[in-house]
């Protein structure tokens, strides 16, 4: 951790969870093992911390690999060790399925000297909400092709019956060369019903509907006129916040409220009960 007034001395060992575990860190190769260096501090939520960090790793050829984009969410309480651990669930059987708009993640790793869990991935770029003038406002920022690149997003992603269950637009996120990437899993529906989806759909199209455009060294549209121009409904003034997905099995902080119906289905959460094995280091 190198990072404001913080500078460990000594690391921290991570283990990828679920391998078989090797009786101690001497008897890993050092193309076994990556060293993760904690660099920022991004933000928290109901899951755990998020910060920016390096990774530094030893090729197969003998070749160094650094890595100087990357995100690690830390969690350490019991309920957010289950909800990462759902959380990585989820993308380890999207990312299979050739679905893109979701970020790269390196592993699942467990602090050998503790109970913390750190889901380490490639840092996805600039949310939605980072984009508004400020916090007073729901107006920001979108083109018409980053608009199309979430729904497009989104519907691979129900295309294979998974419903996100959190589309806010601090989970909705740009990257520098223009990818559209969704996050935070950790609520997700695996075996959603297909009126759940449809409800989540509108709501995105509602989320990025409710804003304000501005020309910004590429042609912007309004979306409010376009989806007028094609017969769409409009999304209301009061943007995200005055959202379809309240109803949904989460308000707009992201806490969970109660639901009833088919909006009460089960995210799928996976227990603690699997055990974690070594491999790896942070």
């Amino acid at each position: 951790m190198q990072y404001d007034r913080f500078n460990s001395p000594v690391p921290a060992t991570f283990i990828r969870c679920n391998l078989p575990v090797k009786p101690g860190k001497s008897d890993y190769e050092p193309r076994e093992y990556f060293i993760l260096t904690i660099i920022s501090y991004i933000g928290s939520g109901s899951t755990g911390n998020v910060h920016g960090a390096t990774m530094e790793l030893l090729g197969v050829d003998g070749t160094v690999h650094s890595y100087a984009n990357a995100v690690v969410k830390f969690a350490s309480k019991p309920d957010q060790r289950q909800r990462l651990r759902h959380e990585f669930k989820v993308y380890e059987r999207l990312k299979p399925l050739g679905i893109t708009c979701i970020p790269e993640v390196f592993g699942l790793f467990k602090d050998v000297e503790g109970d913390t869990l750190a889901l380490a991935m490639t840092h996805c770029g600039e949310s939605l909400a980072s984009r508004r003038p400020n916090l007073q406002e729901s107006a920001f920022y979108l083109s018409k092709e980053e608009r199309d690149k979430f729904v497009e997003g989104l519907q691979s992603i129900h295309a294979q019956g998974f419903r996100h269950r959190d589309i806010r637009p601090e989970n909705l996120l740009v990257t520098k060369d223009g990818s559209a990437k969704i996050i935070d899993f950790d609520r997700a529906s695996l075996d959603s019903s297909e009126g759940t989806r449809e409800r989540e759909m509108k709501h995105l199209v509602e989320v990025l509907d409710g804003l304000d455009y501005a020309a910004v060294g590429v042609e912007f549209v309004s979306l409010r006129s376009f989806c007028q121009s094609e017969s769409a409904s409009t999304a209301t003034s009061e943007g995200w916040e005055d959202s379809a997905d309240n109803s949904d099995g989460s308000d707009v902080k992201g806490e969970s409220k109660e639901t009833s119906g088919e909006d009460s289905e089960s995210s799928d959460v996976s227990s603690e009960s699997s055990e974690d094995g070594w491999s790896g280091a942070a």
